[in-house]
């Protein structure tokens, strides 16, 4: 849109005009959520501790034991999300040449979009 120059304001080389229109515009917008998982550590907790040993003398070709160890993982998390958008969406109200609309400072939106 070209400004409206003072000397052809004054020329009357066109009738000056200003409209305006009242509308609700939407953007549907989309979220998505996604994780990423750091190097995780393993921390020992106290010393592992045998238990259910079995000291069968049989010639079985097998031995079995259980080993237990407390441990602590730290896991770290990053929290992140994919931000995309639709197409936008117009409900377009009056026209008119006196202004804006009352309340039209409002930040209120259209519920219908």
């Amino acid at each position: 849109m070209s400004d409206i120059t003072e000397k052809e304001i004054n020329c009357a080389s066109f009738c000056p005009a200003t409209a305006y229109q009242a509308a609700s515009v939407c953007l549907p917008v989309s979220v998505s959520p996604y994780t990423e998982i750091g190097r995780v550590v393993i921390h020992c907790c106290g010393s592992p501790v045998l238990a259910d040993t079995r000291e069968d003398r049989c010639d079985c070709g097998t031995c079995t034991f259980t080993i237990r160890q407390n441990i602590c993982v730290e896991i770290p998390i990053a929290f992140k999300a994919a931000v995309t958008s639709g197409k936008e969406r117009v409900h377009c109200g009056g026209v008119s040449t006196e202004g804006c609309p009352p309340g039209c400072n409002n930040t209120g939106g259209d519920e219908n979009c």
